[in-house]
């Protein structure tokens, strides 16, 4: 077995190096074709503006994207001086416009410049090795690739069931980084973010926005730690250690997320090889980014959800857990999605609420579910059926099961966050922060999100029903754009997808779940205050090994609750159940149940004796 965990790994080693080096095997020429899907104005400007250069062929997409970039810049110059705006003036001020053209049909923005190199990098792949031989360049990185990491994994089966340590405070791949490193990387990219903004032309909004909110965050934990602090904080001296290949692969993470959501034109080649079955289950349509990233969150989560189910399983629960979130990621959140767009109906995930899906009540979307739709099922609109649907989905559902089964119905058995953080990010669970001060940050800053997003809406919701962008209030301004490309960038890109989860290896496996998800943070407040879920603890069979604290991924000191034979319910937990699968002494359940919901969390708690258990002497 040993032998197959090796050639396992270095055939996924062969097909991950192949991946990295596929970003360079092309060949790149514009053609008519490629330009048709570009406005029309725009495409005839950037023919004029190639000249003679328009069919010269670039030897790779680097090369390409460089002379794109001179080329879009020069087409976006023209346009302006064609229409009588001085390309000086920042204002657009146009004269001389075609007769029935609209400004935003004929300039052409830098956000269009973004969307058309990338668009074009792949449209243009006509030569090369990977663009002849796309259907195998798909085996050998993606099939092959799984054949070798399945290899790996399933060579385990023939060590007995049960929770294994494997020294994961000492290998270089789990042990993670030391406190202060972790804050320093955490700020690092922040800033790197911010600063990959800011040099985009006007989204200096991204940077003020970002700079303000983080200075808020920090001013209310120094606040509320001003009176404890007797001297400067230092890192534990039970800190972790530095593990470097954790570190190689959360910068691969993250510099893979950066790349994804501000230059996709570098992975234009990766696009293409998911472009068949992109085709295959769209009906024509072609792939982008976005199909990118959900089929490779996918095929991640199925083979490390293999993982999981080859090391929890001596654990039932874990088992079903770990199907449920697989198949719900992919029937629901990459499937479905599919299936809807190919049927003229907006493409989304019907079990994504508000406000995990911050953008439900955008104009673009309820136009999308309202206005543009037309379908009718069982005699019922389409768009109208989802809206209503989102709204009882955030008011009725999510409330109402978490009141009877936790955070855990969704964070642990549905989400395709959760999902990825279980599955994934499995390996590092054990490197959450359990400490008072990280608790703290928790509540801040998830707290701070949700006053966010909720303001985000309101403001959203009020440009749709009155079509005014701007609502003043006294000394500042909300722009409905503004807002929601602030939100945006900075929670839905940075922190849910830089740091959430490229921060997997350095900080743990639920840095999202815990700190930024809105949701998250509204199922909390139910399941802190009025839910039947709890963990019951016997304490007198606890012995304190400390395996529960040690795997819980939220962050939990369950170890304390267990010594105390105290029922731990706290807004953070996500019902993963894993502090129960490595309890050797079955210290730990997870149950749900309506007796003294009010006062169980308390220290000291009544106990309720029947009567008919009562013997009078």
């Amino acid at each position: 077995m040993k032998s197959l965990k090796i050639l396992g790994l270095a055939i996924f080693i062969f097909s991950f190096v192949l991946l990295i080096v596929s970003i360079s095997l092309s060949r790149h020429q514009l053609s008519d074709a490629a330009i048709a899907p570009m406005k029309k104005y725009h495409g005839l400007m950037l023919k004029e503006q190639a000249g003679e250069d328009f069919d010269k062929e670039y030897a790779s997409n680097l090369a390409f994207i460089s002379g794109m970039d001179v080329l879009l810049h020069k087409t976006q110059a023209a346009l302006e001086t064609a229409s009588g705006v001085d390309p000086a003036n920042k204002v657009w001020n146009a004269t001389n416009l075609p007769d029935g053209v609209s400004e935003w049909d004929y300039r052409m923005s830098d956000y269009d410049i973004k969307s058309y190199t990338a668009a074009l990098t792949t449209a243009t792949a006509t030569g090369g090795m990977l663009p002849n031989n796309v259907g195998v360049f798909f085996f050998l990185i993606f099939v092959l690739g799984t054949i070798g990491a399945l290899m790996y994994i399933l060579s385990d089966m023939k060590k007995l069931p049960g929770i294994k340590h494997d020294g994961l405070f000492q290998s270089q791949f789990t042990k993670g980084i030391v406190p202060i490193v972790q804050s320093l990387a955490v700020a690092t990219v922040i800033l790197i973010s911010c600063y990959l903004a800011y040099i985009e032309p006007q989204a200096q909004v991204y940077f003020v926005g970002t700079a303000l909110f983080t200075l808020f965050v920090l001013m209310l934990i120094f606040l509320a730690e001003r009176r404890e602090r007797k001297g400067p904080w230092s890192p534990s001296k039970t800190s972790i250690g530095n593990g470097w290949m954790g570190v190689v692969i959360g910068t691969f993470l993250i510099t893979f997320y950066i790349i994804l959501y501000f230059y996709p034109h570098y992975i234009a080649n990766w696009i293409l090889l998911v472009d068949p079955v992109k085709q295959f289950l769209s009906g024509g349509k072609h792939a982008d980014q976005w199909f990118l990233y959900g089929f490779l969150y996918c095929l991640v989560m199925v083979v490390m959800g293999i993982r999981m189910l080859v090391k929890y399983r001596h654990n039932k629960y874990q088992l079903i857990r770990t199907g449920s979130v697989i198949f719900f990621q992919l029937a629901f959140a990459f499937l479905l999605p599919e299936i809807l767009g190919r049927l003229n109906n907006p493409a989304v995930n019907l079990l994504n609420p508000w406000p995990l899906n911050y953008g439900f009540y955008s104009k673009g979307s309820l136009d999308a579910m309202l206005v543009e739709n037309n379908n009718y099922f069982l005699g019922m609109h389409v768009g109208t059926g989802m809206f209503i649907w989102g709204i009882l989905l955030t008011l009725v559902v999510v409330p109402l099961f978490t009141y009877l089964y936790g955070k855990r119905w969704y964070c642990s058995w549905v989400c395709g966050c959760g999902g990825l953080a279980e599955t994934l990010g499995d390996p590092f669970r054990q490197l959450s922060d359990k400490s008072v001060r990280a608790w703290r940050i928790e509540r801040y800053v998830i707290h701070a999100v949700m006053v966010f997003v909720t303001v985000m809406t309101l403001v959203l919701i009020y440009y749709y029903y009155t079509g005014e962008k701007t609502i003043s209030l006294y000394f500042f301004e909300l722009n409905a754009d503004s807002i929601k490309t602030w939100y945006g960038f900075l929670i839905g890109s940075v922190f849910a997808g830089v740091v959430g989860t490229g921060f997997y290896p350095l900080m743990g496996n639920r840095m999202w779940c815990r700190y930024g998800c809105p949701l998250a943070g509204l199922m909390g407040l139910v399941q802190r205050f009025k839910s039947r879920f709890r963990i019951t603890t016997n304490g007198g069979q606890c012995i304190s090994c400390g395996n529960c604290s040690t795997y819980c991924e939220m962050g939990i000191d369950v170890r304390h609750y267990a010594q105390r034979g105290q029922d731990i319910v706290r807004a953070s937990c996500v019902g993963c159940g894993v502090c129960s699968a490595v309890c050797p002494r079955g210290v730990l359940r997870l149950e749900n149940s309506g007796e003294d919901m009010d006062d169980r969390a308390l220290d000291v708690r009544n106990i309720h004796v029947k009567m008919d258990d009562v013997t009078y002497l």
